[in-house]
């Protein structure tokens, strides 16, 4: 696996192919994207991917990014959204205590 920066993404045939930069300026490579089922999110540019190829010659794939803005607690599930420069918009925050937090 690499550590890349996302350059870009588009969807190709209902699957999501990203664009990643890898060992310098030139080394520029197309993943496509895996998520758990039910989830359906774009990156901002920039961020760093896990990038890996798989044991089928010629299929790589994008298996998650490094997230900066990290705050939930043991137990806890957050999730959020931003705007194109990363920049927090909206958050659903289930609690260990029971609560959600909404907005």
């Amino acid at each position: 696996m690499i550590l890349s920066k996302h350059i870009s993404s588009a969807i190709e045939k209902g699957r999501r192919i990203i664009k990643v930069l890898c060992f310098g300026k030139s080394d520029v490579r197309t993943a496509y994207e895996v998520a758990p089922y039910g989830t359906d999110a774009q990156a901002p540019k920039d961020v760093i991917a896990i990038y890996a190829d798989t044991s089928n010659k010629g299929e790589r794939i994008v298996v998650g990014y490094i997230n900066k803005q990290q705050l939930a607690a043991i137990g806890e599930h957050r999730t959020y959204s931003t705007n194109a420069d990363g920049e927090l918009q909206f958050y659903i925050w289930q609690k260990n205590d029971g609560t959600c937090e909404i907005g």
